[in-house]
């Protein structure tokens, strides 16, 4: 297993030579403090314009092994390396004076971290997460509806803290080899207390330990875990919620990062994300789509992933003609929208001009209430090479 880590981690250093990071450094108002945000983008972001990501928030990011591994496998366990993810790394501070560290983000405010009055201070991070660091992500990066939190240690432990208290913020909880333990194991018991029946939508939570049940090493742990590991076993099959939960004794506390990263983002992928990716939201938006064709003759279709788009069939559709080269529809969507152009069936599909080029993916919107989305047609593929 710790080879097939190493293969991994070469593999990553390989695909993120052409990735692109951005370090952003925002003064949050929340914490009242200077913090930093890394983006890591997946391959042809910048290019296919009409592609959308699914988001994975990745703590502990000042280790910055954590979201390149998690970015790399993104790419790795889809099959393609201009599918990938957008990961965000959210880094711990450190401050002098008050002291200020890692553990202040994650532990609660009746935990004295240093034993001389330095209290934790997770309620008011999550609220930098829920508030600060989300919205601006959303606003700035073609982001799909679903979000993944990944965390490890006290990291997981946020994570679970996170699930259990503001239960709307993440699809997705993967919290690894987190202590359950402190404050009289109060995260297993709010784990004991919560109702998973108020999920709507499809979730999944992961939970994972390494040798952490090994009371001669880990004290106080095990009894945390198992109380958890019970209540998640627990969940019926037929709900909303998917559980994982994993035990790998033979890792040590920072080695289950990436063997536990690699089994949650497997279930993930082949399991959670095409249900979350049929889901729509509740609401329905009035929206205008605009193509420009390259024939004036050509006659327009458009199909997608909703009823009022044609269910994919591609010769239900016809947009109207409201110029020569204009071509129109006005529809009510669900977020998320997905679609293609043809002229009326599958081997004449569109491509659609992009940043650098053109191609025929899924288009893909997150319709806004009165928007227009505009969109070029290059060509065909019956046309070809003509």
């Amino acid at each position: 297993m710790k080879n097939l880590l190493i293969i991994a981690l070469c593999l990553l250093s390989i695909s993120m030579t052409s990735q692109e990071v951005e370090k952003i450094k925002v003064f949050s108002k929340e914490l009242s403090q200077t913090r930093e945000i890394s983006i890591y983008k997946p391959l042809g972001y910048e290019e296919y314009l009409n592609r959308y990501y699914d988001v994975f928030y990745v703590f502990d990011a000042q280790a910055s092994a954590f979201p390149k591994y998690v970015s790399a496998l993104s790419e790795i366990l889809q099959g393609d390396s201009h599918k990938g993810a957008l990961v965000v790394g959210i880094s711990a501070t450190y401050i002098e004076n008050p002291v200020y560290a890692r553990n202040h983000d994650f532990l609660p405010e009746d935990f004295d971290i240093t034993d001389q009055g330095s209290y934790g201070n997770q309620n008011k991070f999550l609220a930098y997460v829920k508030n600060e660091v989300i919205p601006y992500v959303e606003d700035n990066y073609r982001t799909r509806r679903h979000r993944t939190a990944i965390g490890h240690s006290l990291g997981g432990s946020f994570v679970i803290h996170s699930l259990v208290n503001d239960p709307t913020l993440f699809d997705n909880y993967i919290a690894i080899s987190p202590n359950l333990s402190y404050k009289e194991e109060r995260l297993a018991k709010s784990l004991e207390d919560f109702d998973f029946n108020q999920f709507k939508g499809s979730k999944f939570i992961y939970l994972s330990h390494s040798e952490e049940n090994d009371e001669q090493k880990w004290k106080g742990w095990k009894s945390a875990n198992q109380r958890a590991y019970k209540v998640l076993n627990e969940i019926p099959e037929n709900s909303n919620v998917q559980v994982l939960v994993e035990q790998f004794p033979n890792e040590d506390h920072l080695s289950n990062f990436g063997t536990s990263v690699n089994s949650a983002l497997r279930k993930y992928f082949a399991t959670i994300l095409p249900q979350q990716h049929a889901e729509f939201s509740d609401e329905s938006y009035s929206i205008t789509i605009r193509a420009k064709v390259p024939n004036e003759n050509d006659e327009l279709f458009i199909t997608g992933n909703q009823e009022v788009l044609g269910n994919w069939i591609p010769e239900v559709l016809k947009m109207n003609k409201i110029s020569a080269f204009q071509r129109e529809i006005k529809l009510s969507l669900k977020d998320m929208a997905e679609f293609k152009f043809t002229r009326g069936s599958w081997d004449k599909d569109a491509w659609v001009k992009s940043a650098n080029g053109f191609n025929n993916f899924n288009s893909v919107i997150r319709p806004k209430e009165g928007q227009t989305y505009s969109f070029e047609i290059e060509t065909y593929s019956d046309r070809m090479g003509n």
